[in-house]
């Protein structure tokens, strides 16, 4: 054991000192910490609006468009909701393809200026599929004039205008199928072409008929036709005609789509006549609840 403790104890000291002792380069003093973030300034206020115009307005005068825009105000501060508002109010006038805004510096403000683009001059107007209706009286429910800027809120106006022109005079399956803006021969102006679907009578249906056969009822049923344009009031009168037979305590007919309902040149359907028979053995009807409806 002579020696032994002391050589113990230096290499324990060694190691201490080789384990307590810092790599070079490394230092062990705290990472210095992030600098105070520096107070954030406060978002400038809204330019106040110094100024309200128009652009791009060539038929359409600017007064017309600027008495739609009532959100956006001289004085105010400028607020994107109200702009937003006003191009949609502008847009909703119906005369333009495109409508948006944009501010332009202004001593003291800004000036909010509204870009638009017109729709194109009406130079024709083309109706087809009509027949029953002449031309110049759907032109005339349609309401939109020739030689204008084509009005979009006009025209989806007009096409209910037609449609209900062709109810008024029991036309009541015509439609208009389609509204097509096409290119005239010069810029700025355009077509504007309507095609109309009238329903006509693809066939007759007779139910319900117990001892009088189909053949004899249709004699009754002189005015609706097979291929022609179908009128509620037309068949009004072929139903009390065949009311008035005697033959039928109740008789109702209704309208239903046709092999080919928005087929052009005018579409089809199929009018389907429900009669029920009398109670007497003679086939005569008794009255007894008689009615007719559509």
């Amino acid at each position: 054991m002579r020696g032994f403790p002391i050589r113990a104890w230096l290499v324990a000291v060694v190691l201490a000192c080789l384990v307590l002792r810092p790599a070079p380069g490394y230092s062990q003093q705290p990472a210095p910490s992030a600098p105070p973030a520096a107070p954030s300034q406060p978002a400038p206020p809204p330019p106040i609006v110094q100024r309200i115009a128009v652009s791009g307005n060539v038929q359409i005068p600017s007064e017309r468009i600027l008495a739609a825009v009532t959100e956006t105000k001289v004085g105010e501060q400028v607020s994107d909701e109200k702009l937003r508002a006003d191009v949609r109010a502008i847009n909703d006038l119906g005369w333009f393809t495109d409508v948006s805004g944009r501010l332009e510096p202004e001593p003291g403000g800004v000036a909010v200026v509204f870009l638009v683009t017109e729709n194109p001059v009406v130079a024709e107007i083309i109706i087809e599929g009509n027949t029953v209706l002449p031309a110049e009286a759907i032109k005339a429910a349609l309401g939109v004039p020739i030689g204008e800027v084509l009005n979009l809120k006009t025209m989806r106006e007009g096409a209910r205008g037609i449609q209900k022109r062709y109810e008024d005079s029991g036309y009541i399956l015509a439609h208009v199928a389609d509204l097509s803006v096409l290119p005239a021969n010069e810029l700025g102006q355009a077509r504007l072409r309507i095609r109309v679907i009238e329903g006509r009578v693809e066939a007759l249906r007779f139910e319900g008929l117990r001892k009088t056969v189909p053949k004899v009822a249709e004699r009754y049923v002189r005015e609706t036709k097979v291929g022609a344009v179908f009128n509620v009031n037309v068949l009004q009168k072929d139903l009390q005609r065949l009311f008035d037979t005697g033959l039928f305590e109740s008789i109702r007919a209704r309208p239903e789509p046709g092999s080919a309902p928005d087929t052009p040149p005018s579409g089809w359907g199929t009018v389907r006549v429900m009669a029920c028979w009398g109670s007497s053995s003679t086939g005569i009807a008794t009255g007894k609840g008689a009615r007719r409806r559509w």
